[in-house]
């Protein structure tokens, strides 16, 4: 399958100083899935986005921070989007921010971009799974099987060697 890049958007640093810190973290991790993985370069990447009632409410959300990652994903990085699952587990606030993170993401993102705003999270996995991405590669606050913890510790200890 292809390369599946997963961000919990609640667990970013939420001050504005910090923004830099964000984008330079998740560059870094990208650019080193892409270096390990070169056919996701050739075939392409899904990006999967939780975003959390729990840890993420409206006066977190920061229209530059996503400017500069929607800037990131589309003219900085050497991969192809062929989709992009936002995942959002019946969180009423996002609807009201789904405007403006669409026109902040152009024609190109937008054509290839899905939400899934479900109650439980099992139900967010069942709709990943039509588009196949299994609920073995998902994390638990999804509706998969993976520890997002455990998934994070694993990979970076994979990078560092």
């Amino acid at each position: 399958g292809r390369l599946l890049l997963y961000m919990n958007r609640g667990l970013l640093l939420k001050h504005a100083p910090d923004r830099d810190k964000n984008v330079r973290t998740i560059f870094f991790a990208i650019l080193s899935a892409l270096v390990a993985d070169e056919e996701a370069q050739r075939r392409g990447v899904v990006l999967v986005i939780l975003v959390d009632p729990k840890w993420f409410q409206w006066q977190d959300y920061d229209r530059t921070l996503v400017k500069r990652f929607i800037r990131m994903f589309t003219t900085m990085m050497p991969m192809r989007i062929v989709a992009f699952h936002h995942v959002s587990n019946s969180n009423p606030m996002f609807e009201k921010m789904l405007p403006m993170l669409w026109f902040s993401m152009g024609k190109h993102l937008r054509l290839r971009y899905r939400l899934h705003n479900d109650e439980e999270p099992g139900e967010n996995a069942d709709e990943l799974k039509q588009f196949g991405i299994d609920p073995a590669g998902i994390t638990e606050d999804m509706g998969g099987v993976l520890d997002p913890e455990m998934t994070a510790a694993m990979w970076l200890n994979e990078v560092i060697e």
